[in-house]
């Protein structure tokens, strides 16, 4: 057992870095400009601030430490085309090229044009200004052919020949069959993934793109989530054990109705019990009598009482489905026990039916229950997105749902980050509780090494 503990512990930081890379590649795989959405719309007009935003945040820099494609393939490069319109439509013509210089020269004399947007007034600016954001948005090889067209009634002679001449050696151009070998290509430390990570195992979770800083928003909003979780794994864990004592005293008849009564009410969706709660006890315009509770934040200086009305019924939301799956897997447990020799021998012995319960087969029966406490974490966090958002309370839930709804991708990747902490935590608690109330591991991990 302490082996599996000093594995477990061993294993974390990898664990955290394989999720890590999971999360980059789906921030990787988000659509949109991001210099927009970290440095604010107007941005786009500046093209000075819109450079320095990028060297501000490294996103010229590659994504991770290696990359794999054809050979005529430079990610280096490519990386530093901006905004991710424009480099779709650069990645376009590479792949039907297979030549980066010709790419590099076409999107150049490109460049070139659009930036002569001083040398016009009036509608052929405009006109220009529109070409240039179609352009940015991503073309094909047939959409480019149209802007080049309407690019000549701006520049008329000789000023797009060179566009013309390196589009057409694009058109005509093929890559080889050989030129489709992937090939590796080494960018060391100096990526964003990196630097992404080292701020991550730091908690140094940078920028929102609503402006403030990740770590700002969590801090603000975990209080919440921790009273919450909290007090609702608490309630889960005393309920579901009393809920259990009740039931056992129960004859046979009704403690198999009593089952299946729990097993129908798993089914019952967190919202759909939220929505009710609300409908009939914090609703003070249909149900006056029965409105004892609200919704909402806890306010500064608040009462006893408040915090009652207003914690209680999230609280119970989300201990809810966890007290019936605890009692599930108890009465599960306990039934195997009683199936057990131990069982048999002491009441052979004449021990009462209550002793040989709350003395043998409970504390049996609750140690298999320490593997759950790590996804309890987990189920509890993703409850929370549910639930805060219900009850409108500014916690890590909500502020995970405002994030998705907003695609905030910097505030997702850290409240996944740190939900998969959790979650390890938990795994590690559950292995150390395990240790701690089951005296055969404890001593079969001093005296053979297990």
């Amino acid at each position: 057992m302490y082996r599996k503990i000093l594995i477990r512990v061993l294993l974390f930081y990898p664990t955290l870095f394989v999720l890590s890379i999971f999360l980059f590649m789906l921030r990787e795989s988000a659509t949109g400009d991001e210099v927009i959405s970290l440095c604010g719309g107007d941005i786009i007009f500046e093209d000075r601030l819109y450079q320095e935003c990028i060297k501000a945040y490294d996103l010229d820099k590659p994504s991770f430490y290696f990359s794999i494609g054809p050979s005529f393939v430079n990610h280096n490069a490519l990386a530093a085309v901006f905004p991710e319109g424009r480099r779709n439509t650069v990645e376009h013509l590479l792949y039907n090229s297979g030549d980066w210089q010709l790419v590099k020269g076409f999107d150049s004399e490109m460049m070139k044009l659009f930036t002569a947007s001083n040398e016009f007034a009036g509608d052929n600016a405009i006109e220009l200004k529109n070409l240039k954001n179609r352009y940015f948005r991503g073309l094909d090889s047939n959409e480019l052919a149209v802007v080049i067209e309407d690019l000549s009634t701006l520049f008329p002679g000789e000023r797009l020949d060179p566009v013309r001449s390196f589009f057409g050696s694009i058109i005509n151009e093929k890559p080889k069959l050989w030129d489709y070998i992937p090939s590796l290509e080494l960018h060391g430390f100096d990526n964003r993934f990196h630097k992404w990570w080292r701020s991550a195992i730091d908690f140094d979770f940078g920028q929102s793109f609503r402006g403030r800083s990740v770590n700002s928003l969590i801090k603000g909003s975990v209080k919440y989530t921790l009273l919450l979780n909290l007090l609702a794994f608490f309630l889960s864990i005393v309920a579901s054990i009393g809920l259990v004592f009740f039931v056992n005293r129960q004859r046979e008849h009704i403690r198999n109705r009593f089952d299946g009564v729990i097993s129908m009410l798993m089914a019952v969706p967190r919202f759909w019990l939220a929505t009710l709660l609300i409908f009939f006890f914090a609703n003070k315009i249909l149900f006056p009598e029965l409105s004892l509770f609200r919704i909402g934040a806890v306010e500064k200086g608040a009462s006893v009482q408040d915090i009652f009305q207003y914690l209680t019924l999230p609280i119970f939301c989300l201990a809810f489905p966890i007290i019936l799956s605890i009692y599930k897997h108890l009465r599960e447990n306990i039934a195997k026990e009683y199936s057990k020799q131990y069982v048999q021998a002491a009441r052979s012995r004449g021990i009462k039916e209550k002793q040989i319960f709350s003395l043998y087969v409970l504390p049996n029966a609750l140690n298999p229950l320490f593997t759950l406490i790590g996804t309890l974490f987990s189920r509890l966090l993703v409850g929370s997105v549910i639930i805060e958002s219900i009850f409108f309370i500014p916690g890590l839930g909500g502020l995970l749902f405002d994030a998705f709804m907003s695609n905030d991708w910097p505030v997702l990747y850290a409240l996944c980050f740190i939900s998969g902490i959790m979650t390890l935590v938990g795994y590690l608690i559950s292995d150390l509780l395990y240790l701690v109330f089951d005296p055969k591991l404890r001593l079969g991990g001093l005296g053979h090494g297990k």
